[in-house]
């Protein structure tokens, strides 16, 4: 009978108890750290939270950074230098979106086969069919120049119809790389093109939210030329 009468009373020892000290002991330690760290500590705490770790760069590819040409100036990929005839359709962070569409101002399929180009000096480190919903790609790696180390970002032109560069061959800004495609007719033709914040991402979903790793392509080109022509330090 008493165990009975044990089981069904919630203690330490039954599943009902153990959730009830669970909850206990973490508002114990939410109360410990708000005594502690104060409001602004906690605040503070979540601000300096680092970013997810990406996969660590191979040997190989720590080699291959040593090879990626500086990017003196960045430009845009269609419509070079200013996008000329171009609007961006749907701008980066829109719905998630993790880059600028960019469509001929005629609209529809006008742009199709229209030149894409490479956004500044950089290495070609992938190019080829990246899967149906995005149909073939260019990624380029580029260099750019620090007081104390460089940094590397990379370039990446989605929905190409015709590539005419491959990997590892080193491109010049302003260098016709492919022309716009429509993933093999999965959308009308457009220019998908990203700016991350370092190269040997691979290739990722065009819509995702989390944008810690990327760049506002745009703003980022047009920041690039406020700084003048970047020379190696």
């Amino acid at each position: 009978m008493s165990q009975g009468i044990a089981s069904q009373a919630p203690g330490i020892g039954t599943a009902g108890g153990s959730a009830k000290f669970g909850r206990i002991l973490a508002w114990v330690f939410w109360a410990w750290i708000l005594a502690t760290l104060g409001l602004g500590g906690i605040a503070a705490m979540l601000v300096f939270t680092p970013l997810p770790p990406l996969p660590d760069v191979s040997e190989e590819h720590y080699e291959l950074l040593q090879k990626i040409p500086y990017a003196t100036r960045f430009d845009f990929p269609v419509g070079w230098p200013d996008a000329k005839g171009y609007y961006d359709a749907r701008s980066f962070g829109k719905k998630g979106h993790m880059g600028s569409d960019w469509n001929g101002v005629n609209g529809g399929n006008t742009d199709l086969g229209g030149p894409v180009y490479a956004a500044a000096d950089g290495l070609v480190i992938f190019s080829g069919y990246a899967g149906p919903g995005w149909g073939d790609c260019v990624i380029v790696a580029h260099r750019l120049p620090g007081q104390f180390r460089d940094r590397q970002v990379e370039s990446f032109y989605g929905h190409v119809q015709d590539c005419f560069v491959e990997a590892g061959d080193k491109v010049k800004r302003g260098q016709k790389i492919g022309t716009i495609g429509t993933a093999y007719g999965r959308y009308f033709a457009h220019l998908h093109f990203e700016i991350r914040r370092r190269p040997w991402m691979g290739i990722c979903r065009g819509y995702n939210g989390k944008t810690e790793w990327w760049y506002d392509p745009t703003r980022f080109i047009l920041d690039m030329r406020k700084q003048g022509p970047l020379a190696k330090q």
